[in-house]
């Protein structure tokens, strides 16, 4: 059974939202989300909800080891990256907004 459009919306918003897929993934996946069974769509959802804690867990055991350590490149390292990742984050968010916005006026026309 095919999933109804507001999940596939809700999905495709996840999808876009994600830290760890590259963009031709994401393209990929959105391109697929109206062939996906449901079942196929709450095992991905699943798994992009986790996302964040994995990432957040592997990130504080990172930053423990390094203070442990005293590795002060680490930290310049981190720095460098957080800024980039803002950059990132606010592009995937105007982005997410975009889609939002066409994918509803979209919604409007079926």
């Amino acid at each position: 059974m095919r999933m109804p459009k507001d999940q596939q919306f809700t999905l495709s918003v996840q999808i876009s939202r994600s830290v760890l897929l590259s963009e031709e993934l994401k393209r990929a996946l959105r391109d697929a989300l109206s062939k996906m069974t449901q079942e196929d769509a709450g095992i991905l959802s699943t798994l992009l909800e986790g996302e964040e804690s994995v990432l957040q867990s592997i990130i504080t055991h990172n930053i423990h080891a390094a203070a442990e350590k005293n590795d002060v490149n680490f930290f310049k390292q981190l720095s460098a990256h957080l800024a980039r990742a803002r950059k990132t984050m606010r592009k995937t968010e105007e982005q997410s907004e975009t889609m939002t916005s066409d994918e509803r006026t979209s919604h409007l026309l079926d």
